[in-house]
């Protein structure tokens, strides 16, 4: 398969697929599912090594990620909810100063008594 972007991203697919089906594999686990968990871990490392084989031939890209979304994600949240919350905080600080501004002009031009 060649190292393009839309192979990394099927190969990352497959080796997603790959590892629910371990994860359902292991929730029913019994006795005689071993040789199943065994060929499907097997699976799972050939689909990894496929996804950082392509990898190596895409070139180099850098992605710069908050620490708050990763800490967000890393709790087992929602990251939509994290934007949602992010533009709310925001929105809510640009209202904040602007009201500040409002205000501090206000003062500036008020008439002395």
């Amino acid at each position: 398969m060649a190292s393009t972007p839309a192979a990394c991203v099927a190969a990352v697919d497959e080796a997603l697929w790959k590892a629910h089906s371990v994860e359902e594999l292991l929730r029913a686990f019994s006795a005689d599912k071993q040789g199943a968990v065994h060929d499907a871990l097997i699976a799972l490392s050939s689909a990894y090594r496929s996804v950082d084989g392509l990898a190596q031939g895409l070139p180099a890209t850098q992605v710069e990620a908050p620490a708050r979304l990763l800490a967000w994600i890393d709790a087992g949240k929602d990251p939509d909810e994290f934007v949602k919350l992010l533009f709310s905080e925001t929105l809510a600080l640009h209202q904040a100063r602007a009201c500040a501004a409002w205000l501090a002009a206000a003062a500036c031009t008020r008439a002395p008594s």
